[in-house]
């Protein structure tokens, strides 16, 4: 049905230099999405947001059966992000689904922050050369800490400090993960670095926001429960990535 738009969808990944992981995600997420919808919706246009939902859930009764854990809210959202940029792919080729295509919100329409998130775009794009997928990411980290300080949970640029950069940050932590939030302070890095070059922010916190040490294989747990060794064996000769398709899923 729509298989013959995911090359061109793929290869329009690759043009705007998205990460190998996240083509993965976006090729694994629609791929089975699309195995869902085979003899459940006979045109594109049938597509409705009970399909998406459904989908899902079938995904959430996946994981709940491989890893006795429900679907998180981050992991949905993610979900969410794929389905979204790939409904704004067809739509520009003219192809709708019942699904609404949602607005791409412009991320730099933060009052009294406007200027200096266009300035922040056009440094990170044009003089450090990040990929289309980077700037979105590092412009959406520092929009967040512009979009705190606009709603006065953070006073000026010349009345911070490192404190209240870590209370920040704690307070961002408790929704992330341990790479997420290595992800993030690496970010405001940089941008406290632009903010002290352009002389908005006249003391130098980019210092005092450390690399988080990523070691290899860290979120291997320490030990296998009997029970995750027993199901194991019952799906030995297979990868991960094998187990996790839905096509193969009872739960589907």
């Amino acid at each position: 049905m729509l298989e013959h738009h995911l090359a061109a969808y793929f290869e329009s990944l690759r043009a705007e230099r998205y990460g190998e992981e996240a083509t993965y995600h976006h090729r694994q997420v629609l791929r089975e999405f699309l195995v869902y919808l085979d003899e459940r919706v006979p045109t594109p246009e049938e597509i409705a947001p009970e399909h998406w939902k459904k989908y899902l859930d079938a995904r959430d009764r996946l994981l709940q059966a491989l890893r006795g854990q429900p679907m998180s809210a981050l992991y949905r959202k993610r979900y969410d992000r794929v389905l979204a940029n790939f409904l704004r792919f067809l739509a520009e080729r003219g192809l709708r689904t019942r699904i609404a295509v949602p607005e791409r919100k412009d991320i730099r329409d933060v009052p009294g922050h406007r200027e200096l998130l266009a300035d922040y775009e056009k440094f990170i794009a044009e003089h450090r050369g990040l990929k289309p997928s980077s700037v979105r990411y590092y412009l959406n980290q520092a929009a967040r800490f512009c979009v705190a300080m606009a709603e006065g949970r953070l006073p000026g640029w010349k009345e911070l400090t490192p404190d209240l950069l870590y209370e920040y940050l704690r307070g961002e932590a408790h929704r992330l993960g341990h790479l997420s939030l290595a992800g993030k302070q690496s970010a405001m890095r940089l941008f406290f670095r632009f903010l002290h070059v352009t002389g908005r922010c006249p003391d130098r916190l980019d210092r005092y926001l450390l690399s988080f040490p990523n070691y290899k294989l860290a979120r291997v747990p320490p030990r296998i429960a009997p029970e995750d060794s027993t199901a194991s064996s019952r799906t030995s000769g297979t990868t991960p990535r094998a187990t996790s398709g839905i096509a193969r899923c009872s739960c589907f």
